[in-house]
């Protein structure tokens, strides 16, 4: 009797086990449906697809980009930082595709109009669909390099312009180009050569000649020493008074250094935060490069000379391209 217990009670658990077994074998081997390429009408179940009409307009627009000519033309511009995305679809009646990104797989269209002035491209975006955090407006200035157009969104270009301006190489040129703006697919990698275009302001405030200024007053930033590290053998900060302004292409957030005339042991970087037409006033940063020097034995006061950056050494172009006047198919007014 007992045998046949044991025997019944190892052919029940030998049978859940032949069971359990089928069922992980069998949740292996669903596949399961792929995400729709697109939707008639977005809703809750996919905010995250485009709406066809939206896929149809961007296919049509990306197809136009292959045969494009024109310095600023129809077609995709789009950036990656490997963690978010952004393209724009622009097409020859002022209609925008806004598309973000994300590499949690989200991605999301917005349709909208455009419009070019003034060297920049005004986006308008449609509140049908836009995520709370895009705004409905956003402005782009067009930047020209040797045979390509560029958008770099207008809150970043006072970073382009520091980085051209203080280190100009092909390297870091591209290191930041390709981060920052917008570019068509097919300019995408490959390194600028020339010296880039601009319209209005921004025109003024890229030098190719370094703009040169001198300090003509400097204080100790006590508040900014106590802010960051009052301790610390490394940094100085001071407030400084200069000798340019605007009428020299000055501008607030624009990067002046010494490159390395006062010390070689030590490094300069002045950020201006105030301009007037003549003058200006700036925070200014003393960073030591060597331990075995010491700060306080390093002069800051009256005097000293700050550049803009070195001049300018672009990359040479095997034959010069015509950036053209940017017009082509695009409207200019909407």
């Amino acid at each position: 009797m007992i045998t046949a217990s044991i025997f019944v009670l190892a052919s029940v658990a030998a049978r859940e086990n032949t069971q359990a077994s089928t069922l992980e074998e069998a949740l292996e081997t669903i596949e399961w449906p792929a995400p729709p390429e697109c939707v008639e009408q977005r809703s809750k179940h996919f905010w995250w697809v485009d709406t066809c009409a939206f896929k149809r307009r961007r296919d049509s627009v990306a197809a136009l980009d292959a045969d494009a000519g024109e310095a600023l033309s129809p077609g995709i511009y789009s950036v990656s930082t490997g963690y978010t995305g952004l393209d724009i679809a622009l097409d020859r009646d002022g209609w925008v595709g806004y598309k973000e990104s994300a590499d949690a797989g989200v991605a999301l269209g917005v349709e909208g109009r455009y419009a070019v002035r003034d060297g920049r491209l005004i986006v308008n975006l449609d509140d049908t669909d836009r995520p709370p955090n895009t705004p409905a407006q956003q402005a782009f200035v067009i930047v020209r390099w040797d045979d390509r157009v560029a958008l770099v969104p207008e809150g970043s270009m006072a970073f382009i312009v520091n980085e051209l301006n203080t280190r100009f190489d092909s390297f870091t040129a591209s290191f930041m180009w390709n981060d920052t703006a917008l570019q068509r697919p097919r300019d995408r990698g490959r390194p600028p050569c020339g010296l880039p275009v601009v319209e209005g302001e921004w025109r003024r405030r890229m030098h190719a000649v370094p703009v040169a200024a001198t300090i003509v007053a400097a204080r100790p930033d006590v508040a900014a020493a106590t802010k960051y590290s009052p301790e610390d053998a490394n940094l100085h900060h001071y407030r400084i008074d200069i000798d340019a302004g605007s009428d020299a292409g000055l501008f607030e957030g624009m990067f002046l250094d010494d490159l390395g005339a006062t010390s070689p042991h030590v490094w300069l970087r002045a950020i201006v935060d105030r301009v007037d037409a003549k003058k200006a006033s700036a925070k200014l940063n003393v960073v030591r490069k060597k331990t075995t020097v010491s700060l306080d034995d390093v002069p800051i006061g009256a005097g000293i000379r700050l550049y803009s950056g070195p001049r300018w050494q672009p990359r040479a172009c095997a034959a010069p391209a015509s950036a053209g006047d940017g017009a082509g198919h695009l409207p200019a007014k909407p």
